[in-house]
């Protein structure tokens, strides 16, 4: 015997379902003068404290590659440790070169970001080593909940962007 209608069943009831109204997709621009929080010496302190730590302390790399870059650039490179010491004048030369705004482009170019000017972006990052939630308390996390939180974002329009893990434990 063939069962008939499970499938028209469901088609129906996904039919008669409410759909949550949603604007188009469209780029926010921030139409206001950005703040200033901070007045110039707070801001001068933060910069000359950042630069102990970039300088003195360094930072943990864990990409083979990225510490070259970091090497070919100038920086003091420890591999056994992977610490990568970045003196202030380079960090200085380096930020001069850095451009006020750039793109990033997706693998659907009519997503891509301008980053920059008066631009905002609303997005979604995953890939924290560990997760906490109402069932399971603090736990290191998976690759579903990677998965879970971007079902969310598939169905909302105004995410720009969704940042992947850069560690999952199975």
């Amino acid at each position: 015997m063939v069962r008939r209608g499970a499938r028209q069943g469901r088609q129906k009831r996904e039919e008669n379902e409410e759909k949550v109204a949603q604007q188009p997709f469209f780029f926010t621009q921030n139409p206001f003068v950005p703040l200033e929080p901070l007045n110039a010496d707070q801001l001068e302190s933060i910069h000359r404290a950042s630069m102990i730590i970039l300088e003195q302390t360094g930072i943990e790399v864990n990409s083979l590659r990225a510490r070259q870059f970091y090497k070919n650039a100038g920086a003091e490179v420890d591999e056994a440790s992977q610490i990568v010491r970045l003196p202030q004048d380079l960090v200085i030369s380096l930020l001069e070169t850095a451009p006020s705004e750039f793109i990033l482009t997706p693998t659907n170019s009519k997503r891509a970001l301008d980053i920059g000017k008066n631009n905002i972006h609303f997005g979604m990052v995953s890939g924290a080593p560990n997760v906490s939630c109402a069932l399971h308390g603090r736990r290191p996390g998976n690759f579903d909940d990677y998965k879970n939180p971007d079902k969310v974002r598939a169905i909302l329009q105004r995410n720009s962007f969704f940042w992947q893990p850069n560690f999952i434990s199975e």
